[in-house]
């Protein structure tokens, strides 16, 4: 119990914490976000082998598609970004620590909040960095198809106005 207090002495602990909590947060909403757009991409009538059968995107629909696009990949910057400062706030509160040394009674409570803090970043960042690979292989899947759509979807648009061009018809 002793050691749990000690993890929580320290200020830049309470910014981890903090931060962790935060972070949490956003992996959910990432995950959230890749969910809407894959459904988009791929609603479950129309799969086939991975790729999209014949589809008829609308114009709303590949607005959506641009939207979530980068909605997802902007929260999935914000989770990976947070994520890697957390090994630097560990060490941060190892300086921070050892720097208060200023008697040999305080020398083993500093140590071990130096400590203490340098474990809790990197269990954090472990741990979202295990997240991460869960997020990305996701995000990697829909960002591409939603690309593949898009492309299609501009395909179909052009040859329509090439044909309406050169017949003078619209349809």
């Amino acid at each position: 119990m002793a050691t749990i207090i000690n993890i929580f002495s320290s200020p830049v602990s309470w910014i981890i914490v903090g931060l962790a909590l935060f972070n949490i947060f956003e992996w959910f909403g990432t995950k959230h976000t890749i969910a809407k757009l894959v459904e988009i991409n791929r609603p479950e009538a129309n799969i086939r082998i991975g790729r999209q059968a014949n589809m008829n995107i609308t114009d709303g629909c590949v607005d959506d598609l641009i939207k979530y696009s980068k909605d997802a990949s902007k929260k999935y910057t914000l989770y990976i970004n947070i994520t890697a400062v957390f090994p630097l706030l560990g060490i941060l509160g190892t300086v921070i620590s050892l720097m208060n040394l200023s008697s040999t009674d305080a020398i083993s409570a500093n140590f071990e909040t130096a400590l203490n803090t340098t474990l809790l970043g990197l269990i954090c960042a472990i741990g979202f960095k295990i997240g991460d690979s869960w997020l990305s292989a996701d995000l990697e899947r829909a960002l591409d198809d939603a690309d593949y759509l898009i492309h299609q979807h501009d395909e179909e648009k052009r040859i329509q106005y090439a044909t309406q061009k050169e017949t003078g018809h619209r349809y």
